[in-house]
């Protein structure tokens, strides 16, 4: 006997990510997308793809065919400028392509270092990110954290500590996890934050 599967079409995803409304491109924003069984962005996982936008801020992607489209564009890791990342759940239906633009807000540069409690040396490769409050918090910025965590960009320490992290202002949680199992969770204080 012999077996025919039949293979669905990639769903084309493209568009263009600015940095701020009318802002410049994005240069070399990244793209992920996460393919769901579901229209409601869960069920089974279908597949992953990944894209960066050219020079004037383009990209083209294809997803793996499915019920949604998770999708995830965050600026450069490395950019100082404190633009924050913007989610997307597409529904491709019938439709074998769509197009979304995306606008990355600013949100507020927070720099700090992470140190050890007991020897007062820095902490490298620790996470470092942030959960704002969307309750009560007039700057909250919807779609600017993970669909499913709440989270948004994470960023990692340097060799001397050191982080820088774009958050959604107001009231939240700056949260780190060390880099191996022996650092506790300490909360240090409340504190909004406002550009």
């Amino acid at each position: 006997d012999s077996v025919t599967l039949a293979m669905g079409r990639a769903h084309i995803v493209e568009g263009r990510v600015t940095l701020g409304e009318g802002g410049a491109p994005a240069v070399g924003a990244k793209v992920e997308t996460q393919s769901m069984s579901s229209t409601y962005g869960i069920g089974q996982y279908m597949g992953a793809a990944r894209a960066s936008t050219d020079a004037d801020g383009r990209y083209r992607i294809e997803a793996a065919p499915s019920g949604s489209i998770q999708m995830e564009v965050k600026g450069q890791a490395d950019r100082a400028d404190g633009y924050l990342l913007r989610t997307k759940l597409i529904v491709p239906g019938d439709s074998v392509s769509t197009r979304q633009d995306f606008v990355l807000p600013r949100g507020v540069l927070v720099k700090g270092r992470v140190t050890d409690a007991d020897t007062g040396r820095p902490v490298a490769g620790a996470v470092v990110w942030h959960q704002a409050h969307s309750r009560n918090n007039p700057y909250f910025i919807k779609d600017a954290a993970a669909r499913t965590s709440g989270e948004e960009q994470k960023g990692f320490t340097a060799a001397d500590g050191s982080f820088q992290l774009a958050v959604i202002p107001g009231p939240g949680y700056l949260l780190v996890r060390g880099p191996t199992a022996d650092y506790l969770h300490e909360e240090i204080s409340n504190v909004d934050l406002h550009g």
